[in-house]
């Protein structure tokens, strides 16, 4: 029986057809690997990041490089306890304070009572001023005080002067600007000799500014104040 070639060539056409398509596709799949090739990043890890892996920005320059600096105390501070009994409780010292006159009238502690209980806040104070009849040192304290105390020691200059007399006047002075003056109390003056001690309690309600003036019967002679103090309105 001889064959009909006729029969056989829609079977070869559909064959062609389906290796044609299969090339088609390949080719299409090459394409688009290749595409995705070039889309993709070259380092492709994942970096997770946290609050704690980032450093928080300073607000400014400034506060990157200056360190922070506590202010200084505007007035008195009470850095420890005086063994003075006399001085009451939430006292502060006059030794931490800067005087807003007469600083250069402060004087070194004598030896004698240098590192002495009941000294560790006292405050030498010269006789004289150059060119004055006495000597001042005045603290600021702008009526933030109620009280101010002491326990005042003459220092002759010569230790056998046993009559020497020194004097501490407390003024409690109103603000410069203040026009009523009139309302300024009169001073309080005590009065010692050498080695006698002599015990200050003065009240300063309202006081703007504290002025301790020292007056001696010699120029060279010295007075103590033991831990003077400050007690709050």
């Amino acid at each position: 029986m001889t064959d009909n070639p006729s029969s056989a060539r829609p079977a070869e056409r559909w064959t062609a057809l389906l290796i044609a398509g299969v090339t088609a596709l390949a080719a299409i799949g090459g394409t688009v690997a290749a595409f995705l090739a070039l889309k993709k990043p070259d380092h492709p890890e994942t970096v997770a990041v946290t609050s704690s892996s980032v450093a928080a920005a300073p607000s400014s320059p400034a506060a990157a490089a200056s360190p922070t600096v506590s202010a200084a105390p505007s007035g008195p501070v009470s850095p420890a306890a005086s063994t003075d009994p006399a001085i009451p409780s939430g006292a502060v010292f006059l030794d931490g304070a800067t005087p807003e006159r007469g600083a250069g009238n402060l004087k070194q502690l004598p030896s004698a009572y240098r590192g002495k209980p009941g000294f560790e806040h006292a405050l030498a104070v010269a006789c004289v001023s150059p060119g004055q009849k006495y000597a001042e040192v005045v603290y600021e304290i702008r009526g933030a005080y109620a009280r101010f105390g002491t326990t005042m020691l003459g220092v002759p200059a010569r230790s056998g002067d046993l009559g020497a007399r020194m004097q501490l006047w407390v003024y409690s002075d109103p603000r410069k600007d203040d026009a009523n003056t009139q309302t300024n109390p009169p001073p309080v003056s005590r009065e010692s000799t050498a080695g006698k001690a002599v015990p200050v309690d003065v009240s300063i309600e309202g006081v703007w500014s504290l002025r301790l003036q020292i007056r001696c019967d010699s120029t060279t002679d010295l007075v103590v104040l033991r831990d003077p103090w400050l007690l709050a309105s």
